[in-house]
C-alpha cells in the first residue's frame, strides 16, 4: 500500500468542540439502489496535551426500504483504554415521530472472559424502528486514555456515503496519511479537514484482498503508556517500546532460568535446546487468541504465563524468548503481519500494524523463527499465513520491517504421471510429485497420514476412492519439500453400441488450479497466499494393440503475471502432455481472474479432443474424456 500525502500537524490552541458536517451538495450518484446510505458520516478527532484523545462520531443513515439485519445495530469495541462517554441514537419516522434509544437496549458482550482481559468488551447498540423512509442519527464519543489505540478511520463501509469527513485537532505533533486521490484536505481555523464525496459501499467477497481505499491513518510522534513516554518516530522506537513492555528486566527470572536448565539437560547442541524449549511452550501453554489491538500491547510476564498455562501469541513468545535467553542464545520478539496485503506504512512507524508475535533466534545461519501458537507448525518454520510477510524484529538497533529470507520463486510443484496401457485393456498409472517450500508447507503436517490424505483430496479428487485401487507413500515429509509416489489401476471402459474406448486421464495440476479458480465472477481482486509455479508431465505408453494418431497442440496464455503454457504431441506409440503454470504476484485483478477461470475448463476440453486412441486389432476408436 502506498500513500502519496504526508502532513505534519503542529500543536494548536484548542477551544471547544465542534462537529463538522459537510455541506457540499449531493452528487449525481443514485443512492436509491441501496437499502440504506449515509447522508453524512463525520468524525472529529481531538488530541489533548496529556496524550489522551476524544473522538466524536456522527452519522445519519437514510433507509430506502426495510433494513436487513446487518443494518439494525452497530458495534462499539471498548477496553481499559477506550471508554464510551455518551451516546445518542434517534430514528425519525416518515409520519414525523421520533424514537429514541433507551440505555436498557444496549447490550454488553465480554470479548475474552474473566481470566483474560476482563475489561475488553463490545457494546451492541440497536437502531430503533428501522423501516422504509426512516432516518436514523447516531452520535457518540469515545475517550482514548492511550493514543496507541487510535483507530484506522475506515470511511468505507457496507453502506454507501453521500458525504464523509474527518476533522483533526491536536495539541501535540501528529502525522497522518490517507489513501491517494480519495480525500480532499483543507484547513478551517485550527482544524485540518479531510472530506470525500460518493464513497461507495464496500462489498466483501471471498478471496478478495483487504480494500484500503477511503482510510485515514493518524499517528502522534509521541505516546504515553503506563506512565512512560515513548517516541514513535522510527522503527527503532517501535522496537524499543515493545522490548520494554515484554522484557522490562535485563536478565531472566531465576525460576525461568531453572526451568530452561531442566528442559535442556539432555540437549546435545543449540538446535536440541531450542527444540526442547519450543516444544515445552507449544505443548504446555494453551493458546488463547486475543487481538493485540483490543486486548493489550503488553504481554504477561513469564512467571504468570507458566502459572496460568494459557496465553496468546505475545505471551507464548515472551516465555519462549525468556527461556532461550536464559540459555545464552540471542532471541528477540518479532512483530508480524498476517493479512494478505500487509498494511504497513514504511514511513509512518506504529506498533498497531502488527497482529501477531513470534520469536526470532539469531543463529550462525541467520534468523530462526519460532511460532509456538501454531500447533501443526514444525520447529523452525513460520506458519504459511505470515511467510513472505513483513516482520519487525525488535533488536536493540536497526529495527526495520523485514521479510524472512524465503524465496518467492521457490514455491513450486513438479508432477509426473506415466500411463501404461496393456493389450488386454488394463491401465496402470505411476505418479510422482514433489512440492517445494510454501506449496509443501501448505500440506505439511508431522503426521504423514494427514499429509497423504490432504494431497489426495486436493490433487486426485477426480479418482473415486471406491472405484480405483490406489497405493501412495511419502518419500519425504518436511515443510520445504514433500515427495510422494504411488500408482493406481484402471481399465478401458467400453460402450457396446459405439464400441468406443475411454481413458480417464487424471491431471493433478488441473485439480489444484480448479480449486484456486472456482469462485463466481469477481468484482474485487483475488488474493493468493504466495506466488507459485506448477509443472506437470503426462506420458501415455501403449502396447502394439493400440496406436496414436500423429498430432500436436500448443496453448500459451500469458497476462497479468499469470502464465499457462501447454504442449501436447502424440506419435504412433506414445503421447505426452506438458503443462507449465506460473503466478508471479500475490493478487490478480478481477477481470484477469474471471478470464482465466473461463479459459481453464475450455483448455482441458481442447486437450481431450486432441488425442485419439485406435485399436489395431478391431479398429475400435475412442477419445479420452
Amino acid at each position: 500500500m502506498s500513500f502519496t500525502r504526508v502532513f505534519q500537524i503542529r500543536p494548536v490552541f484548542f477551544i471547544g468542540i465542534s462537529i463538522l458536517i459537510m455541506t457540499f451538495s449531493l452528487s449525481a450518484q443514485d443512492f436509491t439502489q441501496s437499502p440504506a446510505y449515509f447522508l453524512y458520516d463525520s468524525v472529529l478527532v481531538t488530541i489533548h496535551r496529556d496524550f489522551t484523545a476524544d473522538i466524536r462520531y456522527r452519522q445519519r443513515i437514510a433507509f430506502n426500504r426495510d433494513a436487513p439485519d446487518k443494518y439494525t445495530s452497530i458495534s462499539i469495541h471498548l477496553n481499559k483504554y477506550i471508554s464510551l462517554e455518551d451516546i445518542q441514537v434517534a430514528t425519525d419516522l416518515p409520519d414525523g415521530r421520533r424514537v429514541l434509544l433507551s440505555d436498557s437496549d444496549i447490550q454488553t458482550v465480554s470479548d475474552f472472559g474473566p481470566q483474560y482481559y476482563p475489561d475488553s468488551k463490545t457494546k451492541i447498540v440497536p437502531l430503533p424502528l428501522i423501516r422504509e423512509n426512516a432516518r436514523t442519527t447516531i452520535e457518540y464519543t469515545l475517550h482514548y486514555g492511550c493514543l496507541l489505540y487510535l483507530p484506522e478511520f475506515i470511511m468505507q463501509r457496507d453502506i454507501p456515503s453521500a458525504r464523509a469527513g474527518i476533522v483533526i485537532r491536536s495539541r501535540i505533533p501528529c502525522r497522518y496519511y490517507c489513501s491517494p486521490g480519495t480525500f480532499k484536505a483543507d484547513s478551517v481555523g485550527n482544524a485540518l479537514n479531510l472530506y470525500a464525496e460518493e464513497i461507495p459501499a464496500y462489498e466483501t467477497e471471498e478471496g478478495s484482498p483487504v480494500d484500503y481505499r477511503y482510510r485515514v491513518f493518524l499517528r502522534p510522534d509521541t505516546i504515553l503508556y503506563e506512565n512512560a513516554i515513548y517516541p514513535m518516530r522510527s522503527w527503532d522506537d517501535v522496537a524499543a517500546f515493545y522490548n520494554r513492555l515484554a522484557f522490562p528486566n535485563e536478565y531472566p527470572d531465576k525460576l525461568i532460568a531453572h526451568l530452561a536448565d531442566s528442559l535442556c539437560r539432555y540437549s546435545k547442541d543449540q538446535n536440541d535446546s531450542l527444540l526442547s524449549l519450543f516444544t515445552y511452550v507449544r505443548e504446555n501453554i494453551r493458546y488463547i487468541s486475543a487481538d493485540i489491538g483490543r486486548g493489550d500491547f503488553k504481554p504477561l510476564n513469564p512467571i504468570q504465563i507458566v502459572n496460568r498455562r494459557i496465553g496468546d501469541c505475545k505471551d507464548q513468545s515472551t516465555l519462549l524468548i525468556s527461556l532461550i535467553r536464559s540459555m545464552g542464545f540471542a532471541a528477540y520478539p518479532a512483530l508480524a503481519v498476517s493479512s494478505d496485503k500487509p498494511n504497513v506504512i514504511d514511513s509512518l512507524p506504529w506498533p498497531g500494524y502488527f497482529d501477531h508475535v513470534i520469536a526470532a533466534v539469531n543463529t550462525a545461519n541467520g534468523f530462526l523463527f519460532l511460532d509456538a501458537s501454531q500447533q501443526s507448525c514444525c520447529f523452525g518454520k513460520t506458519p504459511i499465513s505470515i511467510r513472505n510477510r513483513p516482520l519487525l524484529i525488535c533488536r536493540d538497533s536497526n529495527s526495520y520491517p523485514v521479510i524472512p529470507a524465503i524465496s518467492e520463486h521457490g514455491n513450486a510443484g513438479d508432477i509426473n504421471l506415466i500411463y501404461r496401457i496393456k493389450n488386454n485393456g488394463d491401465i496402470n498409472c505411476h505418479v510422482h510429485l514433489a512440492l517445494y517450500r510454501d506449496m509443501a508447507f501448505g500440506f505439511y503436517d508431522s503426521r504423514p497420514e494427514l499429509v497423504s490424505s490432504s494431497i489426495k483430496d486436493a490433487l486426485f479428487s477426480s479418482i473415486p476412492a471406491d472405484q480405483y485401487r490406489m497405493s501412495f507413500h511419502l518419500e519425504n515429509n518436511s515443510p520445504d519439500l514433500i515427495m510422494m509416489s504411488g500408482e493406481y489401476v484402471d481399465r478401458f471402459q467400453s460402450v457396446p453400441d459405439a464400441r468406443e474406448l475411454a481413458l480417464k486421464v487424471v491431471s493433478p495440476s488441473f485439480e489444484y488450479l480448479k480449486r484456486k479458480f472456482r469462485g463466481k465472477d469477481r468484482r474485487s481482486p483475488f488474493a493468493f497466499p504466495y506466488p507459485f509455479r506448477l509443472k506437470e508431465t503426462i506420458d501415455i505408453i501403449i502396447e502394439d494393440s493400440y496406436s496414436f494418431k500423429n498430432d500436436s497442440l500448443i496453448i500459451d496464455y500469458n497476462e497479468c503475471g499469470l502464465q499457462y503454457y501447454i504442449q501436447v504431441y502424440s506419435r504412433q506409440t506414445s503421447y505426452r502432455a506438458y503443462k507449465f503454470f506460473q503466478l508471479a504476484g500475490y493478487t490478480l485483478p478481477s477481470e484477469c481472474y474471471d478470464r482465466f477461470k473461463t479459459f481453464l475448463p475450455k483448455t482441458i476440453q481442447t486437450i481431450s479432443r486432441s488425442m485419439d486412441i485406435i485399436s489395431t486389432t478391431n479398429n475400435v476408436k475412442g477419445n479420452t474424456p
